[in-house]
């Protein structure tokens, strides 16, 4: 099934294109393509549950720990870097999100 969701920008960088990301399930998000685990993947002990839509990137990040960035994962190109107080996602599910971290939250929708 294809996203129907269209994410274009996170921090100003331009991410069309892809359509999942690959959590650690605590503070590491690579940007994939496409949903499908390679076996670079599951050499670094990755499972098929460990990949999401993008659609869900957004709360999954704001959860996360404070050592949270993401990157793409074909080249590791950094999209939001390490521990970085504010993050934006553009026209990502149709809603523009400004995720503010500090020593408290803020949610901006």
């Amino acid at each position: 099934m294809k996203n129907k969701k269209n994410i274009k920008t996170i921090s100003g960088k331009n991410v069309e294109g892809f359509t999942h990301f690959l959590y650690d399930g605590c503070h590491k998000f690579y940007l994939l393509k496409d949903g499908k685990l390679t076996a670079d993947m599951k050499d670094s002990g990755y499972e098929q549950s460990n990949i999401y839509p993008i659609d869900v990137l957004p709360d999954m990040f704001w959860d996360s720990c404070p050592l949270r960035f993401i990157d793409t994962y074909d080249n590791f190109k950094s999209i939001v870097p390490q521990c970085r107080g504010v993050t934006t996602f553009r026209n990502f599910g149709f809603r523009n999100i400004k995720l503010n971290f500090s020593r408290d939250k803020q949610y901006i929708w």
